[in-house]
């Protein structure tokens, strides 16, 4: 009885380690991508903040976007069944531009 316990305790630690290699070993193939991922996640981050106030410099900075659309529709009459057909050609055409300037104070 004691020997069986013995190596029933022996096999479960046994496979404790194993599983704890196996999930270590996952992390580790893994470190690329989540480190990646972060870096990612901490460029968005930064790059939703914007533009900064910096005291010792004066910025001008002017965002322009402008927008053209068109929507052409047409009703045509289809000669072999004599039905009105309609046709839609839509167009759109989107500039957007940044422009500035910084001047920074001795």
């Amino acid at each position: 009885m004691k020997i069986s316990l013995k190596i029933t305790t022996a096999q479960t630690a046994l496979e404790f380690i194993v599983l704890f290699v196996i999930l270590v070993g996952a992390f580790l193939a893994m470190q690329k991508y989540i480190k990646r991922g972060i870096q990612g996640k901490w460029k968005a981050n930064m790059e939703s903040i914007g533009e900064q106030y910096d005291p010792l410099g004066t910025k001008h900075i002017v965002e322009t976007m402008s927008t053209n659309s068109m929507t052409i529709m047409e009703a045509v009459e289809d000669l072999a069944t004599g039905n009105l057909v309609t046709m839609r050609t839509d167009t759109s055409n989107t500039q957007e531009t940044k422009t500035g300037t910084t001047t920074i104070q001795d």
